[in-house]
């Protein structure tokens, strides 16, 4: 995100405590963050619903420099798999890339659903390594895999549906040049479910590929399990 352009936002997120001899109760906390990101897994190549497919995690960066997952959300990737080598190999790149433009209201609904958000691939390193393609976008729409996108859908990997409501939250929360990240295998620690607090040493690992300039595959290589 551009300098002097962070805003804050306040997440609430409701935790669940179990204490011993007693019941759960919930608690609800305020975290101011200074700053939103993506994730993307990809987890598995086209079999159910002739999906490769994996999840999406909303990540929030709060002001004491901790990672909170915000939300997580089914996905489905390119037609071929991955990694996108050139111009349509119908694959999805893996690196780090930024949100360059967001778009509300594409021209096609059913293909792109409510929005869509451009990525910078292929960025410095892609064109270094002789990468080729572009128009590689986050968007909803129906169920099926891409030709190198990545789509956000609604429900879960055994009832996938319509890409809106996901998509919706993603457009309204993640800002102009907020950080994406997109690789097959990531260690388990450092994502969760839905208002996970990660550790403070696998937030300094986020904070680490969030503040440097780095190679996709450097990335790739810090990531993994």
């Amino acid at each position: 995100m551009k300098s002097g352009s962070r805003s804050i936002l306040i997440v609430v997120l409701t935790l669940t405590l179990s204490l011993s001899g007693c019941s759960a109760y919930r608690k609800t906390v305020r975290i101011e963050t200074e700053s939103v990101f993506l994730v993307f897994q990809i987890e598995s190549i086209a079999k159910d619903y002739n999906l490769t497919s994996g999840h999406g995690y909303l990540m929030h960066r709060m002001v004491n420099g901790q990672i909170v997952v915000a939300d997580r959300f089914f996905c489905s990737f390119g037609k071929y798999g991955y990694p996108k080598r050139f111009e349509g190999d119908k694959k999805t790149p893996l690196g780090k890339y930024q949100v360059i433009r967001k778009n509300r209201n594409p021209w096609n609904y059913y293909k792109f659903g409510p929005a869509t958000l451009l990525i910078n691939y292929p960025n410095k390193y892609d064109s270094g390594s002789g990468y080729t393609g572009g128009g590689i976008v986050i968007h909803g729409g129906r169920v099926a895999s891409t030709y190198g996108c990545i789509r956000v859908l609604d429900g879960d990997e055994d009832n996938p549906r319509f890409g809106k409501r996901n998509m919706k939250k993603i457009f309204s929360q993640v800002p102009l040049y907020a950080k994406v990240f997109i690789a097959d295998k990531i260690r388990a620690d450092l994502l969760g479910d839905r208002g996970k607090i990660l550790s403070i040493a696998d937030s300094q690992q986020w904070s680490y590929l969030l503040d440097e300039d780095i190679s996709n595959e450097w990335m790739l290589e810090l990531i993994v399990r």
